[in-house]
């Protein structure tokens, strides 16, 4: 996904960011493209609402199984 562009923008202090986080497992977290909105603001500066996902030149809010992750990005 992160070869494709994909970006995950979440925060520190959200729930369903964490939620989100642990469906990926911390050692393939570790390879996306994640803005921390908490501590990067401009980058999240549209962002509506976290977990955002930005993927294909569209937005996905909200927590995304790996199974649609992977549908989306065509990974």
């Amino acid at each position: 996904m992160t070869e494709n562009g994909a970006r995950l923008y979440g925060s520190s202090s959200c729930p369903n960011c964490k939620k989100q986080e642990s469906l990926f497992g911390s050692s393939a977290f570790q390879y996306l493209n994640y803005f921390d909105c908490t501590k990067a603001p401009m980058p999240c500066s549209n962002i509506r609402m976290v977990p955002a996902w930005y993927v294909n030149n569209s937005m996905y809010y909200g927590v995304r199984t790996t199974a649609e992750l992977k549908l989306l990005s065509g990974c």
